[in-house]
C-alpha cells in the first residue's frame, strides 16, 4: 500500500511538472481584443513574445503569422536567442517557426542570416533531422529561399 501510495505522489508531482498549460499564451488570445494583439506583444519581453508567437503559429488556426513581426523587428539582437533555442527545442516545429523569424528578419532588413555561417550549419543539420515530412518540406523551403534570396535594398 505504501508503495502505492509513493508511485502515485511521484507521477502526480512529475506530471505537474511537465504541465504546460500555455496560461500566458491563451490569456493573450483570448481576453483581449485581436486588432491590439501587435501592440501588447510588443510589451512583452523576447521569452514570452516567443512564447506567444509559437503559440499563434502552431496551436491557432489558422496561424497567426503576423506575430513574428515584433520578434522579426529585433533582428541581430533576438538571434542569440534564437539560436539557444534553435538547440534547445527539439521539436520539429520549433526549426520551422526560427526559420520563419529569420525569413522575415531577411524580408524587413533586420537580419540576414547567411551572415553567420555557424547559425546556417546549425539550420541546416536541424531541417535535415526533422521527422515530419510535411514540416520538413516547409522548413526546407524556407532554409532554401534564406540561402538564396536577393535582399532588398
Amino acid at each position: 500500500m505504501m508503495r502505492l501510495l509513493l508511485l502515485i505522489c511521484s507521477l502526480l508531482v512529475i506530471s505537474s511538472n511537465r504541465t504546460d498549460d500555455h496560461r500566458l499564451e491563451k490569456d493573450f488570445f483570448f481576453k483581449h481584443p485581436r486588432e491590439t494583439r501587435l501592440q501588447r506583444l510588443k510589451q512583452y519581453s523576447l521569452e514570452d513574445q516567443y512564447k506567444i508567437y509559437r503559440y499563434g503559429h502552431d496551436k491557432i488556426e489558422p496561424p497567426v503569422l503576423e506575430l513574428a513581426d515584433p520578434i522579426a523587428q529585433k533582428g541581430k539582437a533576438a538571434v542569440p536567442f534564437l539560436k539557444h533555442k534553435l538547440e534547445s527545442e527539439q521539436e520539429d516545429l520549433a526549426v520551422r517557426d526560427i526559420l520563419y523569424l529569420l525569413e522575415q528578419m531577411l524580408w524587413m532588413n533586420t537580419f540576414d542570416a547567411r551572415q553567420d555561417e555557424a547559425l546556417m550549419q546549425a539550420l541546416k543539420a536541424r531541417v535535415a533531422q526533422i521527422k515530419n515530412e510535411n514540416v520538413k518540406f516547409s522548413s526546407r523551403d524556407m532554409l532554401e529561399f534564406i540561402e538564396h534570396a536577393q535582399r532588398a535594398h
